[in-house]
C-alpha cells in the first residue's frame, strides 16, 4: 500500500505540472491512472483490515481458551 501511495503522489504532482503546462491530454491519462491506483489501494486496504480483524479475533479466542484452562 505504501508503494501505491508514493506512486499516487508522483502522479498527482506530474498531473499538476501537466495542467500548468497545458498538457491536458497527459493530465487526463494521469487522472485515469490515479483513479485505477486509488481503486487498487482501496482493495488492498480492505484486505489488510479484514486480515487484521481475523488475527485479533483469533488472539481473543486463544486468550479466552487459556483463561478457561487456568480457571479449571
Amino acid at each position: 500500500v505504501a508503494g501505491i501511495r508514493v506512486k499516487l503522489n508522483q502522479f498527482r504532482d506530474e498531473m499538476e505540472q501537466c495542467v500548468t503546462n497545458q498538457d491536458f491530454g497527459r493530465a487526463a491519462e494521469l487522472k485515469q491512472q490515479i483513479t485505477e491506483l486509488e481503486e487498487q489501494k482501496e482493495i488492498l486496504e480492505t484486505k489488510e483490515n479484514s486480515f487484521s480483524q481475523t488475527i485479533r479475533e483469533e488472539k481473543v479466542i486463544y486468550l479466552q481458551s487459556k483463561l478457561l484452562s487456568w480457571s479449571a
